[in-house]
């Protein structure tokens, strides 16, 4: 069994063709985020796929920490500073190197780079709940008088 398989919504993104040499790995997780494809590898969020008709979100995130966004682009020229999200790279579709550059983020990927990636939980956060000390402080707003 595929472990495409386990991820049957991951065939409406034409993208999710390049995730085959990562899909195999023990580690890998696929979530749906922002629209698109997130991809969890070695416990970190790696890589977000997004395919929309708006050009800053038609391409590949790279999530990482800005530090090493230097590093990474010696590695993939065509990446850029995402304009939303400043702190993550963005390798857009619209780039002529796309394809190869595609496939090299994908092999610097499979074998763990540390460069590449963020930690992040895979679980949602808890709804912030108030407790006992501020509800209790809480005061309610006063019924308006017809």
């Amino acid at each position: 069994m595929s472990r495409f398989e386990e991820y049957p919504w991951l065939e409406k993104f034409a993208l999710s063709e390049l995730l085959g040499p990562l899909i195999e790995q023990p580690s890998f997780v696929a979530k749906r985020m922002f629209g698109g494809v997130a991809v969890y590898l070695h416990g970190r969020i790696s890589l977000v796929i997004m395919e929309g008709s708006d050009p800053a979100w038609n391409g590949l995130l790279i999530p990482s920490r800005p530090e090493r966004h230097a590093e990474i682009q010696r590695a993939l020229p065509s990446t850029v500073s995402h304009s939303i999200l400043y702190s993550w790279l963005y390798l857009p579709l619209e780039s002529d190197a796309f394809e190869d550059e595609a496939q090299k983020l994908i092999r610097l990927l499979r074998v763990d780079n540390p460069l590449y990636g963020v930690e992040k939980s895979l679980t949602k956060p808890r709804k912030n709940k108030k407790t006992p000390a501020a509800k209790k402080n809480h005061k309610k707003k006063p019924a308006k008088k017809k």
